[in-house]
């Protein structure tokens, strides 16, 4: 009985870790990330209404990085492959990046206190 608890537990915890990270990597972009154009390289359409671009950008040193971001209908609708997106990474750590919307859209929402 324990066991099948913990198979439903645990993906719960990863789930929710991952979410609180990326909430500080939002915060870290806001603060030290450096804007860049990055390309949409693909579309991705779930179902349930989800809706995900993967985008690459180059660093200042000409690195090469890719990344997935999950983004509205309208934002989807909107863009194809090839278009450009307004990205923001971390210079120190480049492969930690957002798009400029969702790193200002964390910026505008409430702070939480914990």
């Amino acid at each position: 009985m324990l066991g099948g608890n913990i198979f439903a537990i645990v993906p719960l915890l990863l789930g929710g870790y991952t979410v609180y990270m990326r909430g500080f990597e939002m915060r870290w972009l806001a603060m030290e990330g450096v804007e860049t154009t990055g390309t949409v390289t693909r579309k991705l359409k779930f179902v349930r209404g989800r809706y995900q671009i993967k985008y690459e950008y180059y660093d200042s040193f000409g690195n090469r990085y890719y990344r997935t971001s999950f983004v509205s209908r309208e934002t989807y609708n909107h863009l194809e492959v090839g278009s450009p997106v307004k990205v923001v990474y971390l210079p120190n750590q480049p492969s930690v990046s957002g798009l400029l919307s969702d790193v200002e859209d964390a910026c505008r929402a409430p702070d939480r206190k914990t």
